[in-house]
This record gives structure tokens, C-alpha cells and sequence, in this order.
């Protein structure tokens, strides 16, 4: 976000939209390509196109876009790039849907620190959800390898000759300070993860910080309940035989993985 402000900032001043559009123009890229990843599983453009808007809309997603706090927005729209990229590269064999896909992933985990560890998160779940078609496809796959460490050398670099840059934050926040043992640390761990499932956290209060959450709902919509529990009944009964939906079970399961590892709740 810092250097995407940079050039903005010398051309317009230090104005509060101007600190505020890196956000939304990632916000709105996102919302673009959340429609064409809905597309890889649903046929029906308009109802891509819906959930494109409610996706634009969630509780979560939009008080981030209005900020200029870390990069969320950037994270997000290379999360959903990458993934989107990625089928591509998978399901037709795309050599240069596997470059790009290694670019936008190499993007959010630049974009922000909690890009690092979900995006390493997600790519294992690909990986076991497309097992079968990676080892036909290969070389894509490769390419794709190739692409992400290529993007990421830098990162790769400054970790090397500096090693701390990667924990210091960490660190501090981490779930295991001042436990009292292994035991304890892994209970912690176990509570936090069933609380991101929650109806508490999803649908009524959600984060209690001001710049996650608009405080009129959770982190989704009521009205989107009846429609996430008819998406895992079909998900599940199509989990054997399509990869596509493996992947996305396998990410909901996973999505709390790197907040379960710290101090907050419901963060």
C-alpha cells in the first residue's frame, strides 16, 4: 500500500482520498475477479454477478476498502487472482494462466503479512483437492513453481540475511505466550478455531474492532445462511468426485488456521 501511495501522494498531496484509493481500487479489482472465479463453479452469469456484489458488500470487506490501514485490499484481490489463475492453469493446461497465477499469489503475500502463511495455507489445499490433474498437468504446475519463487526472491533474500523481519511481529502475538504448556496452547488453539465457526462470529456480533466489521451484523449477512448451508449440502455430496469443490471445502476448513495461532478472538 506504501508504495502504491507514493506516486499519489507526489501528484495530489496528502489528502484523505488519496490515502483511501489504493484500497478501493484493489476492493473493486477483487470484486471483479471474485466474478470470474464464481465462474469456474456456477454457469449462470447473474448469479456470478450477485455473488461478485454480496462479496463487494460483506461486513468485513467493505470497512476495509475504505481504509488505508496494511494491505487487506491488495491481499485479497491477489488471493482471488491467484486462485482464479490457478484452475485456469490446472483446467486447460494454461502455461501463461500458471505465470500469472504465480505473480498475483507472489502479490498477496507481499501485499500483507497474514498473505504469507494463508497463501502457503490455500496452495496446500489445491494441491491435495487437484492431486490427480497436477501430476498430468506437471509442467504447468512447474511453471506456475517457477513463477511464484521467481516473484518471491526478493522476499526469499531479505528473509535469508535477515531472518527476524519474518517473526518479530509474530512474536508478540503469538498464542503461546504465557501458556502454561503444550496442553493448554493446543486447547487455546482448539477453542479459537471453533469460535471463527460460530453463528456468534458469523452472523451476529463478529469482530469487535471498528475497522473489521460494520457493528449491524457478524462478518456475513443473516440472509446469507439458508444459502451457505444449501452450498455445503450440494458441496458435500459432489466432494468425491470434483476437485473444484474439494478446494473449496478444504479452504473454508482451513481459513482460521492463521488466526487461531494468536493472542485475539474473533479477530
Amino acid at each position: 500500500m506504501v508504495y502504491t501511495l507514493v506516486p499519489l501522494v507526489n501528484m495530489f498531496g496528502l489528502e484523505k482520498w488519496v490515502v483511501r484509493l489504493p484500497g478501493a481500487f484493489f476492493f473493486l479489482l477483487a470484486a471483479v475477479f471474485f466474478y470470474y472465479l464464481s465462474g469456474k463453479y456456477v454457469r449462470n452469469k447473474w448469479i456470478c454477478l450477485c455473488g461478485a456484489f454480496v462479496f463487494s458488500i460483506l461486513p468485513w470487506v467493505f470497512p476495509l476498502s475504505r481504509t488505508g490501514i496494511g494491505g487487506y485490499m491488495p491481499m485479497l484481490f491477489g488471493i482471488i487472482s491467484g486462485c482464479c489463475f490457478l484452475i485456469d492453469a490446472a483446467a486447460k493446461n494454461s502455461k501463461k494462466s500458471a505465470l500469472l497465477s504465480g505473480a498475483c499469489w507472489a502479490f498477496a503475500m507481499y501485499s500483507h503479512q497474514i498473505g504469507r502463511p494463508m497463501s502457503a495455507v490455500i496452495l496446500i489445499c489445491f494441491v491435495l483437492a487437484f492431486n490427480l490433474m497436477l501430476i498430468r498437468r506437471w509442467k504447468v504446475f512447474t511453471l506456475f513453481i517457477a513463477s511464484l519463487i521467481a516473484c518471491l526472491s526478493p522476499m526469499i533474500f531479505s528473509v535469508i540475511n535477515n531472518p527476524v523481519s519474518m517473526t518479530t511481529r509474530f512474536s508478540t502475538i503469538v498464542v503461546w505466550n504465557n501458556s502454561a504448556g503444550i496442553l493448554e496452547t493446543i486447547l487455546r488453539m482448539l477453542s479459537r478455531y471453533v469460535e471463527y465457526f460460530s453463528p456468534s462470529f458469523l452472523f451476529i456480533s463478529g469482530d469487535s474492532d471498528l475497522r473489521h466489521n460494520i457493528h449491524a451484523s457478524g462478518e456475513l449477512f443473516v440472509f446469507m445462511s439458508p444459502f451457505i448451508i444449501a452450498g455445503f449440502y450440494y458441496a458435500l455430496k459432489k466432494f468425491r468426485r470434483d476437485p473444484y469443490i474439494r478446494f473449496l471445502l478444504f479452504s473454508t476448513a482451513v481459513y482460521p488456521l492463521a488466526a487461531c495461532l494468536t493472542v485475539d478472538r474473533m479477530h
